[in-house]
């Protein structure tokens, strides 16, 4: 089918990426973009289209962790998902400045994956079984 050879190009096209950025003298941040891959509370709309794109990323991460590599799932209908989106590509990170976790102010809150919906920022966490009907939750980091 179109769909499935059209994911495995990007997860190819990824995979040339993240080899070219590791034989970098000082690797470039990679962005890597999905589309509504991620469930977040807010909104109960998800597709699984990117999901093996979102998994090859993890997986990058996981085997080189140094690499400046993030993935951002957006709301691609969504003007203020892709305006955060040019925000934080442009910043270089993926951080809230003021460390605004849950409440907790801690300092500078780096993280490798979010999802940003509307004006929200949310990131994975692991929280109970009585919060969330997943073990593994995007919750908001910043709104």
């Amino acid at each position: 089918p179109p769909r499935a050879a059209a994911a495995l190009g990007s997860i190819a096209s990824a995979l040339t990426i993240v080899q070219w950025q590791m034989d970098l003298p000082a690797a470039v941040p990679v962005w890597v973009c999905t589309h509504l891959t991620q469930p977040v509370a807010s909104m109960r709309r998800s597709s699984s289209e990117h999901a093996g794109l979102w998994g090859f990323a993890r997986a990058c991460l996981q085997e080189a962790a140094g690499l400046p590599l993030y993935n951002l799932d957006l709301d691609f209908g969504c003007a203020q998902s892709l305006r955060g989106a040019a925000e934080l590509v442009r910043s270089r990170a993926l951080a809230s400045e003021d460390g605004f976790v849950h409440g907790l102010r801690v300092g500078p809150a780096a993280e490798n994956e979010a999802a940003l919906r509307g004006g929200s920022m949310n990131v994975p966490r692991l929280v109970s079984t009585r919060s969330a009907s997943l073990n593994v939750a995007f919750a908001p980091l910043c709104e």
